[in-house]
């Protein structure tokens, strides 16, 4: 019977019929029904494969008529918002319709929380399904929470990150107590719950500032995976943990849109670029700090290299995106680098201090990748200065710029030559 609600269920779905509430309880049968069937064959090893797949399966579909529910259900909310707003009898009915969803949300998030003590706690597969269940169920719910319907005060938001981490921190719980899996012993099992648990939590800050709390929270749990592999020494979660920082560099870093998903606040500095970027950055460079030991595997020795570097990429973007805020003029980030005196001069000498800096850096960790980076954004720096600033600037300014680029060029040399030449011929 749950297969065939299920199936039912997908039917209707692909009719674009989804948005009746009655569906919802259907998918609750539906994937009932899958449970009930994986838990009575749970004896026989020779199936799990086979149950595996099934529950994985009946998971994915679940969460994908969930998506489409939710994107159906915001849209109607967003369609009718004025008049709700209108009616406090008709607002207070849509409040208590949303809660339901959300209800039935949490109902179907606890049925697959509880797939390890059904479909047995010896198994890997059920700890994984309830492990990526919980984050997955909390963008759902998080979603209605952050609409129009207000059924939680914002100041109460990072509640609801932390009700969904309790299943996974009595799994750990359970494990630790109940199995006597011994927290050294790395079992995957215990990784998958506690990785769970610090997605969950990493979230409890970033939704409070409603702006990139999903880069945030990645950028947040990937640090915070590193800190469990010491006290869980899976290897898995180094690797998850790069793939989450990754993901998190590259909302940042490669998607240009993400300077307009939120407006300017006006406020020079002390903006949403400074907590994202910045809060990122550090993410970054306490995860190549932190990284740990042992490095065998090819990705493991690169990591702490590759994490500076994306630390490096993301304190260059920021720096850039604050003088480019400082500058604009309007609710969207303007990026120019002609017509302004004041703007061109400060990209050329901001340039020129990180990269001076950056030349500092590598010579004092002796690390030549730093230092060729830094020579090179110093010649764009000064390319830029000769070939274009140049031009806009009177006689007396011109000799200032010579002379503040002579000081930098003679430092950086002197620098390279100090601590570098001397090595390079011992």
């Amino acid at each position: 019977m749950g297969i065939a609600g299920l199936g039912a269920l997908i039917g209707i779905s692909a009719a674009r019929i989804f948005h009746q509430t009655d569906l919802m309880l259907w998918l609750l049968v539906g994937n009932t029904g899958i449970v009930a069937f994986v838990s009575a064959n749970r004896r026989f090893v020779e199936k799990e494969p086979a149950l595996a797949s099934l529950a994985g399966l009946a998971f994915i579909v679940t969460c994908f008529v969930e998506w489409l529910w939710c994107n159906d259900i915001l849209a109607s909310w967003n369609h009718v918002t004025g008049i709700l707003l209108n009616s406090d009898r008709a607002a207070m009915e849509a409040r208590a319709h949303m809660g339901l969803i959300i209800f039935r949300h949490v109902a179907i998030f606890l049925l697959y929380a509880a797939i390890p003590y059904l479909a047995g706690t010896k198994r890997l597969w059920p700890w994984m399904v309830a492990a990526v269940a919980a984050p997955i169920h909390f963008a759902f719910v998080y979603a209605y929470l952050e609409s129009p319907a207000q059924l939680l005060p914002h100041g109460f938001f990072w509640l609801a990150p932390l009700a969904f981490a309790i299943p996974a921190a009595f799994g750990v719980w359970y494990l630790v107590k109940k199995e006597d899996v011994e927290l050294a012993s790395g079992d995957s099992r215990l990784a998958t719950q506690g990785a769970a648990v610090l997605a969950l939590v990493s979230f409890v800050f970033p939704v409070q500032f409603q702006r990139e709390w999903i880069t945030l929270g990645w950028a947040i749990e990937g640090l915070l995976l590193l800190l469990l592999f010491r006290w869980i020494p899976n290897r898995r979660l180094r690797a998850v943990a790069l793939i989450v920082l990754t993901g998190a560099f590259v909302r940042l870093a490669l998607n240009p849109a993400v300077l307009e998903y939120h407006q300017r606040t006006h406020v020079p500095i002390w903006n949403w670029y400074l907590y994202a970027y910045g809060i990122a950055a550090i993410c970054f460079f306490l995860s190549a700090r932190w990284f740990g030991e042992p490095k065998e595997k090819f990705y493991e020795r690169d990591a702490s290299l590759y994490l500076y570097s994306l630390t490096g990429v993301c304190l260059f973007l920021l720096m850039n995106i604050e003088i480019a805020d400082y500058f604009s003029i309007g609710p969207t980030l303007t990026f120019s680098f002609s017509g302004n005196f004041a703007r061109d001069m400060t990209y050329t000498i901001a340039w020129s201090l990180f990269a001076f800096g950056l030349l500092v850096l590598g010579i004092v960790k002796s690390i030549r990748a730093p230092r060729l980076v830094a020579i090179g954004l110093l010649l764009i720096a000064f390319a830029k200065l000769f070939l274009h600033d140049l031009d806009s600037l009177e006689q007396l300014y011109r000799i200032v710029a010579f002379i503040a680029v002579a000081i930098i060029a003679i430092i950086a040399s002197f620098l390279y030559q100090r601590f570098l030449l001397p090595r390079a011929k011992a």
